[in-house]
């Protein structure tokens, strides 16, 4: 059997699995802002979270399975414990640079939208999601502290699916050589 012939299926997965995760994260960016201050319901949410799933599924394992069958037997063990240590250094990273947004952006919101006699529960607010749902819906307050979260949230959508996008470049499946062409 021919090198090509075992990576061809993973290819294909690999290019199905990205694309449905980058619709997933298309559509949860858009569902966590509407444009009009709205935000998406929870079916939606969870239709775009399990859009993301399946692909990452398809994806994840398409890629372990490449990186599998371009070593020998006795090489496997050791590829498979590469590739799990990549994925949690960058996972580690995108945590980092999520902890990052979130720290740097929702406080500035908070700051920036909550009416003045709430600007000093802003710390509590931040800190704690229970401390933001006790506010009233439909309150000055409350519709803040929405605004802040769903654009805090904005950004980290966008940052997901700028990062995501570029898995699609990562990958050369015309190569007879496996994946980035080695």
């Amino acid at each position: 059997m021919r090198l090509t012939s075992k990576l061809v299926t993973p290819c294909i997965w690999v290019l199905i699995g990205v694309p449905l995760c980058v619709l997933g994260m298309g559509v949860l960016l858009y569902l966590v802002d509407m444009g009009d201050g709205r935000s998406g319901n929870e079916a939606s949410f969870v239709a775009a979270k399990s859009l993301i799933g399946i692909g990452r599924g398809f994806y994840q394992t398409a890629a372990q399975v490449s990186v599998q069958a371009v070593v020998s037997r006795q090489d496997v063990s050791v590829v498979t414990a590469v590739f799990f240590a990549s994925m949690s250094v960058g996972g580690a990273i995108g945590t980092r640079v999520d902890g990052a947004i979130w720290r740097n952006t929702l406080p500035d919101k908070l700051q920036q939208y909550l009416p003045s006699e709430v600007k000093g529960q802003a710390k509590p607010i931040l800190r704690s999601i229970v401390v933001a749902r006790k506010y009233a819906m439909g309150t000055e307050a409350r519709d803040a502290i929405n605004r802040s979260y769903r654009e805090s949230q904005r950004l980290l959508a966008i940052a997901a699916l700028v990062s995501l996008s570029l898995m699609l470049g990562t990958w050369d499946c015309s190569s007879r050589s496996g994946p980035h062409g080695k």
